[in-house]
C-alpha cells in the first residue's frame, strides 16, 4: 500500500510541476508576444543614433576646418576689416567710476548674545 500512496503522491506532484512549467511557458510566450515591436524598434533607434553621431563627427569637422586662423583672417579681410596691428589707435583717459554712496551707521553697537542649551 505504500507503494501505491507514494505513487499517487508523485503524479500529483508531476502533474503540477508540469502544469507549472506550462503556464511559465505560456507567460514567457504572452510577454514575447506583446513586446514583439520592441526588438524593430530598438534596431531603429540604435541606427538613428549611429546616423547622428556621424553626423555630428561630420559638423564638428567642418566647424574646425571653417575656424582656422588663415580662414578666420581671410574672412575678416573679405569683409573690410583690419589686423589689430594695422588699425589706428587713439589713447585717451577712462572717467573713474562714481564713489558708491555711504552707508549709513547703524543705531546702536553690534551685540552678540549666546545662548547654550
Amino acid at each position: 500500500m505504500p507503494l501505491q500512496a507514494s505513487l499517487v503522491v508523485w503524479r500529483a506532484r508531476a502533474l503540477r510541476y508540469t502544469s507549472l512549467y506550462v503556464l511559465l511557458a505560456a507567460a514567457l510566450l504572452g510577454l514575447r508576444y506583446a513586446t514583439r515591436q520592441t526588438y524593430p524598434h530598438l534596431r531603429e533607434l540604435r541606427a538613428s543614433v549611429q546616423d547622428l553621431q556621424t553626423q555630428r563627427d561630420h559638423l564638428e569637422l567642418e566647424v574646425q576646418t571653417l575656424t582656422t586662423g588663415p580662414r578666420v583672417l581671410e574672412w575678416a579681410t573679405s569683409h573690410d576689416m583690419l589686423p589689430y596691428a594695422q588699425a589706428s589707435k587713439t589713447a585717451g583717459d577712462i572717467a573713474p567710476l562714481p564713489a558708491p554712496p555711504a552707508l549709513a551707521p547703524e543705531a546702536g553697537p553690534f551685540e552678540v548674545h549666546v545662548r547654550w542649551k
